[in-house]
């Protein structure tokens, strides 16, 4: 029966502590090593890297949030947000779940995701008050002003 011991590991630990288990396991059938983050990624995903990305690679995802900005009439500062940045690194998630799969798979369409929206404010609600209800002491105000619009002068 092979070794199913998993065994953590880093690049800098070197390999002492495997061979120390090589040495004394019992079931030396079959020895396989697997990188801990090939258990988890599909066999579409890259076997190996460092994480980080290739000159190449940041350029095509740069070109390609010009264009979506350019084409969705969106301010460069959007991928700046709080729930963009959230989106995308679920996204990301997704990928090294289930590797390269149809981003329609993923996306919603809009009337979708508007009968799904009283969902999300009721949990956000809900949250919200976990929060204010820890608070002893709050206040809230508002700033009310309004502008004239200029007179054109004939």
């Amino acid at each position: 029966m092979p070794c199913k011991t998993l065994l953590k590991w880093k690049a800098k630990d070197g390999t002492s502590g495997l061979k120390a288990h090589l040495k004394a396991c019992t079931s030396q059938k079959q020895t396989t090593v697997i990188r801990i983050t090939e258990l988890f990624a599909s066999k579409s995903a890259s076997p190996s890297h460092d994480g980080r990305l290739t000159a190449g690679d940041r350029t095509k995802i740069t070109d390609d949030i010009v264009r979506f900005c350019a084409k969705d009439i969106r301010p460069f500062s959007v991928v700046e947000g709080a729930g963009f940045l959230e989106l995308a690194s679920e996204l990301i998630s997704l990928g090294a779940k289930y590797g390269n799969i149809p981003v329609k798979d993923v996306l919603l369409s809009a009337r979708t995701l508007s009968r799904h929206v009283q969902e999300v404010v009721t949990r956000e609600k809900q949250v919200m008050q976990e929060m204010l209800r820890k608070i002893d002491r709050f206040g809230v105000t508002t700033d009310l002003w309004t502008q004239e619009k200029p007179q054109l002068r004939t």
